[in-house]
């Protein structure tokens, strides 16, 4: 018995197997997925630009309050984070104590990016013998010790972090000192640092309000004496 598909090659034909394709999914799926997945990545891109930004103008306003020199590193991408351990340590300076906040920052973090380099070449060498089909099992372990690599790449920036929070509390502390916890959980959790940075840039430190408090005490102690003079005279 001979089967007709003929009826049926309408239904089944190249038309509509193309419209679904060899994935079984509609041909404008991948280009929806794709717009969807590149506006992801300039919505991240664009936030990203607006913390830089904040961060940038905050720290260079407080350098130039603070008439520290080379505040245009403020807005250098890694020199930034040395540069506010670097107004940590001047706010640990005016209380007559010497802190290194700037290299305990920038020594971890140059040390996670070096051995992140290495990782990732390490990375693409493992993969390039695993594609060669010829060196599957050299390409296994070396994507392995990558990511070994990686986990001590992983150590030294969190090290970096922690002491760039460090840093952190005492610039708020010496800004915003009834606000400074908050402002480092807040920091830590939300990582929304940069606008707060931003928000108390133009603000006394509270050396000016010790200096300024000191200045109204002995003006006026000059004028109480002065007036106990002219009293006895």
């Amino acid at each position: 018995m001979n089967y007709d598909a003929s009826p049926y090659y309408d239904y089944f034909g190249d038309g509509n197997y193309n419209y679904y394709g060899s994935s079984g999914l509609p041909e404008n799926f991948w280009t929806l997925f794709m717009t969807i997945a590149i506006g992801f990545v300039v919505v991240a891109l664009l936030v990203s630009l607006v913390f830089y930004i904040f961060n940038a103008i905050a720290l260079y306003s407080i350098a130039k309050r603070r008439r520290m020199n080379n505040a245009f590193l403020a807005f250098i991408p890694i020199a930034n984070k040395y540069y506010l351990g670097k107004i940590a340590d001047d706010i640990s300076r005016t209380m007559n104590k010497k802190t290194n906040h700037a290299k305990r920052i920038l020594i971890p973090m140059v040390i996670g990016v070096a051995i992140d380099v290495v990782g990732s070449f390490f990375a693409g060498l493992g993969t390039a013998l695993i594609s060669l089909y010829t060196g599957g099992e050299t390409g296994v372990a070396i994507i392995g010790l990558s990511i070994v690599i990686s986990l001590f790449s992983g150590a030294a920036l969190i090290v970096s972090a922690i002491f760039k929070y460090i840093a952190l509390y005492s610039i708020f502390k010496e800004y915003s000192n009834s606000n400074a916890v908050l402002f480092i959980i807040l920091s830590v959790l939300l990582s929304i640092s940069p606008f707060l940075l931003f928000a108390i840039r133009n603000k006394k430190s509270g050396y000016e309000l010790w200096c300024e408090q000191q200045t109204k005490q002995a003006e006026n102690t000059a004028f109480y004496e002065d007036s106990s003079n002219q009293s006895n005279l």
